[in-house]
């Protein structure tokens, strides 16, 4: 039997799968302007896990985008396949561009994970984009793999630079804000003051960090005094 899987088998699993429910309360967290059938989170990632392992895996990402379910799986697929850091790299460019949703892109990002310089310069370029979600992916990316000593000074100085102000830009600014603060309490408070990040994100971030269970009272106290 052929490991694959047919548009016929994968229309059919949505159909399965779908949440009435879940499709209503979805709907009204996010403005994609894809179609959405209410498949959850875990029951698209289990499947996307299985196509990665397909001999038509890549073939998968070429299909046409039928619906938010099949942008979000086409993510997940390129999380999970197995192929050198370039070869996803390479992929990742070209799907990134499907991106209209906050949930799509953090989903699918929260899914790279490495180390490799080659990450970091690829999601540093993705600042220097027109495009809000190539933005918001990069943001991600820095934010889940390279918080650390010898990225940090890099990234708050090259996320900072980015000069648009859409909405969820920002959010993703003020939540870097928020979770560099749990090993970075310092570099987040400079931040916080820093005449170059706006007082929306200001706002946004110190919201984040009051709410956040991995921020220390001290920096709770000093959110609250700034």
């Amino acid at each position: 039997m052929n490991n694959i899987i047919t548009k016929e088998e994968y229309l059919e699993f949505i159909k399965i799968n779908a949440d009435e429910k879940y499709k209503n309360f979805h709907q009204g967290l996010t403005n994609s302007h894809y179609k959405i059938n209410g498949v959850r989170l875990p029951i698209l990632k289990k499947k996307a896990k299985e196509i990665s392992k397909m001999d038509n895996a890549l073939e998968f990402l070429k299909w046409d985008i039928i619906s938010y379910e099949h942008v979000m799986m086409q993510g997940f697929v390129i999380g999970f396949i197995k192929c050198s850091l370039k070869q996803k790299l390479q992929l990742l460019d070209k799907y990134i561009n499907k991106i209209d949703d906050w949930a799509v892109n953090d989903s699918v990002s929260s899914l790279i994970k490495s180390k490799d310089e080659e990450l970091f310069d690829f999601s540093l370029k993705q600042l220097k984009s027109d495009n809000p979600w190539r933005i918001r992916f990069g943001i991600t990316l820095l934010m889940d793999n390279f918080i650390d000593d010898s990225h940090i000074d890099k990234a708050i100085e090259e996320i900072y630079k980015v000069s648009n102000d859409y909405y969820y830009i920002d959010m993703a600014k003020a939540w870097y804000i928020q979770n560099i603060a749990i090993k970075f309490e310092d570099k987040a408070k400079s931040l916080l003051v820093n005449k170059n990040v706006s007082p929306t994100i200001k706002k946004m971030a110190k919201q984040k960090i009051r709410d956040s269970r991995r921020t220390t009272l001290t920096l709770k106290e000093y959110v609250n005094n700034i």
